[in-house]
């Protein structure tokens, strides 16, 4: 019996990530993605203000803190369009969520893929 190995593209995009977590609530989760020996961090952090907001702050070249506000659909909350959110390995860096509430509690199910783009030219 032979490994199977499966790529999946979409367009000139390539999956290098996904995956899934539940939060413990209101504390913040970190999320490092390694690829090609570099590594980038993602904080995620849920406040429940008035309005649904979604605020990304850059920490450092290498840190990302999201911070998803009033994110309280059971059914899932998502971005329209794939976010662009740097590079790695001279590769544009994409990223796509799904994000549930776990009802009468403080906890999300988060959905998360990482993308990247063909190589960024060097000039």
């Amino acid at each position: 019996m032979t490994d199977a190995q499966v790529s999946i593209f979409e367009g000139d995009k390539e999956l290098i990530s996904s995956g899934s977590f539940q939060t413990f609530g209101e504390a913040e989760t970190q999320l490092r993605l390694t690829w090609h020996n570099e590594t980038i961090t993602f904080y995620f952090r849920f406040t429940n203000g008035p309005e649904q907001t979604q605020i990304a702050e850059v920490v450092d070249n290498t840190t990302l803190r999201l911070t998803f506000n009033k994110y309280d659909n059971p059914l899932g909350i998502h971005p329209l369009q794939p976010i662009r959110v740097g590079t790695i390995a001279d590769r544009e860096l994409w990223f796509m969520y799904t994000i549930r509430y776990v009802q009468q509690t403080t906890r999300h199910i988060v959905e998360y893929s990482f993308y990247v783009s063909p190589e960024v030219p060097r000039g």
